[in-house]
């Protein structure tokens, strides 16, 4: 189900690039699959955007990636990609809402003219 949100979320949205980090609690992990490689992906919960995401439950938008000390440019620079606008939202476990089990990260909002945006709120 959250894998069906974030891809409607990413159109939505218009972002480049979409990916969807599950929380692992028992090992204190956020977790993915890569969509090229069909790896998985794991990370400390408390790592970059989508940890303190995760971790404090809370949404956070970024206008310039490289201005973020969160932000971790290795991706950008193993494939040449340039990360420029963030949104990781969280998703948030009911019944009470206050504990995150996954976080959807938004990259590069693209305008209508194919220039990269900022995200909204």
């Amino acid at each position: 189900m959250v894998l069906g949100v974030a891809t409607h979320a990413n159109q939505l949205v218009r972002a480049d690039r979409c990916s969807v980090f599950m929380v692992d609690e028992a090992r204190q992990q956020l977790f993915s699959i890569a969509t090229d490689s069909g790896k998985e992906i794991r990370i400390p919960k408390s790592a970059g955007i989508a940890g303190e995401c995760a971790t404090e439950n809370k949404l956070i938008v970024i206008d310039d990636a490289y201005e973020d000390p969160r932000f971790n440019p290795e991706f950008d620079k193993k494939t040449g990609y340039r990360t420029q606008s963030i949104i990781a939202v969280p998703v948030k476990k009911p019944p009470t809402y206050d504990t995150c089990c996954a976080v959807i990260q938004m990259i590069n909002k693209m305008e209508f003219d194919e220039e990269i945006g900022k995200f909204d709120e």
